[in-house]
């Protein structure tokens, strides 16, 4: 039990750094990498923060169309492990 703690707090504080990375990145008017807003997603996913997750992934394919594929897979796998739909 404790490992999956950790790991949660692990991922709470990547996607925190993430955040201010982000907001540092949009206040420099740089642009993020391909996958960064799919891994924030997945970090708000394995955080609780579902609520969080489809914006980033439909953020990600805005950003880069090459990567719908791969989102689309990510956000159904999301999906089936939180008994919704698409």
């Amino acid at each position: 039990i404790r490992l999956s703690l950790v790991g949660s707090e692990m991922c709470i504080r990547d996607s925190l750094k993430l955040e201010q990375n982000m907001a540092l990145a949009r206040s420099k008017g740089e642009t993020l990498p391909p996958g960064y807003h799919a891994h924030l997603g997945m970090l708000y996913a394995k955080t609780g923060r579902a609520d969080e997750v489809k914006p980033q992934f439909d953020f990600e394919k805005t950003l880069y169309p090459e990567s719908k594929t791969f989102i689309d897979f990510l956000a159904g796998t999301f999906s089936k492990n939180q008994g919704g739909t698409r």
